[in-house]
């Protein structure tokens, strides 16, 4: 599951900046409208704690969500959501939880078990 922490981590770093600082330029602010629009698909939480994340308001985190479909629309605000993405499912695999087998830790490992027909 994925936490606010891992996905204003995943933006600090897919996009080189800090969305908790208080600035208004603009890579900053769409990094931050990133990160809300994440952080309310993936995590099922209070606007208010996705803004306590980023130390923000609930009313921006709104404006945010309200947003971000139209920013949607350029091509370098997609290029910036696409690293998020990529970033946050990097760091998501690698700390996916581990099965343990006879004390060795293995990845997710998933499978079906077939029954035999009659």
């Amino acid at each position: 599951m994925t936490t606010l922490s891992q996905i204003r981590e995943a933006t600090n770093i897919a996009l080189g900046a800090n969305i908790s600082v208080k600035s208004r330029a603009r890579n900053i602010v769409y990094a931050r409208i990133i990160y809300a629009a994440i952080a309310r698909k993936r995590v099922s939480t209070s606007l208010f704690e996705i803004g306590q994340e980023v130390n923000k308001d609930h009313s921006l985190i709104v404006h945010y969500l309200k947003v971000f479909p139209d920013l949607k629309k350029y091509a370098d605000f997609n290029e910036m959501y696409g690293k998020v993405i990529s970033e946050l499912n990097k760091s998501h695999t690698s700390s996916q939880d581990k099965v343990t087998c006879n004390n060795v830790s293995v990845g997710c490992v998933c499978f079906f078990p077939t029954f035999p027909t009659s």
